[in-house]
């Protein structure tokens, strides 16, 4: 199970799973490692759905930079799951240092298994996992059994802007149509500009390069390693700016209308 959940975890950073045990230090300086807690803020808000009593899930939590500001700005309680126990350790500190420890759960374990029994949420966030879930359409369709008929699904990831392949991207008419293949409201879609996707990755990538040389001078047998994690992290970028057109799909899950008797 454990190799399960590394081999998640380090695709999901881009990385291999001899990075792994260097990834809290690699990335000490990013709390947030997707799109701004804002931009859920800024979506959940006009909901006003009630302080205390609505219920989140914050799938691949991280830090805990959403789940915090959820619960902070929104009163909302927050489930946030997460593979790495490193991560989880920053998450649970941030909660304290915010006051919100009461409202925030942090949960150790693979989000693959974790999806399979969550139910009854109010709201249920994916950020930045990629096809950790599957394609859209296998995605929306866990995602959409772990809140109520009537609440809400964010999904951050992306979509491919041309017609050359990348990753598991597929362009947007085809990601929105899976996205929305089982009847539910798109509430709103907001995408990235290209100069936004660029200047996240490139703010991203600066921050690991500063800790991985930092790193490279205590530990110089890390060397090769870290270089190559770079190279990956550069490329990655570049084939990201090139490539791929970031975005947050905000969703309404509707239940189907039973058939009548007549029908």
């Amino acid at each position: 199970m454990k190799n399960d959940i590394d081999e998640s975890v380090s695709r999901t950073l881009d990385g291999n799973k001899k990075i792994l045990p260097y990834l809290p230090e690699l990335l000490q300086d990013l709390w947030s490692m997707g799109s701004p807690p804002e931009r859920f803020l800024m979506l959940l808000e006009p909901l006003h759905l009630p302080p205390g009593k609505t219920k989140a899930l914050d799938l691949g939590c991280g830090k805990g930079a959403v789940s915090i500001n959820l619960a902070r700005h929104l009163g909302y309680r927050v489930v946030g799951v997460d593979g790495c126990k490193e991560f989880l350790e920053v998450a649970r500190t941030k909660a304290v240092e915010f006051g919100v420890e009461l409202l925030c759960e942090f949960v150790s374990g693979d989000i693959r298994d974790f999806v399979k029994h969550a139910r009854g949420f109010d709201v249920v966030i994916l950020a930045s996992l990629g096809d950790v879930l599957g394609g859209p359409r296998d995605t929306i369709g866990r995602l959409r059994e772990c809140v109520r008929a009537g609440s809400y699904i964010m999904i951050d990831d992306g979509f491919r802007k041309g017609r050359e392949k990348y990753h598991h991207f597929k362009p947007h008419d085809e990601t929105l149509s899976e996205l929305l293949s089982f009847g539910d409201e798109l509430v709103k879609e907001v995408i990235n500009s290209d100069e936004e996707v660029r200047r996240i990755n490139e703010s991203y990538c600066r921050d690991i390069q500063k800790r991985a040389l930092f790193l490279m001078k205590q530990k110089p047998s890390l060397r090769r390693l870290l270089e190559d994690y770079l190279r990956t992290q550069e490329t990655e970028c570049e084939l990201m700016n090139r490539h791929f057109r970031g975005a947050t799909w905000f969703i309404r899950r509707i239940e189907p209308r039973p058939l009548r008797s007549e029908d």
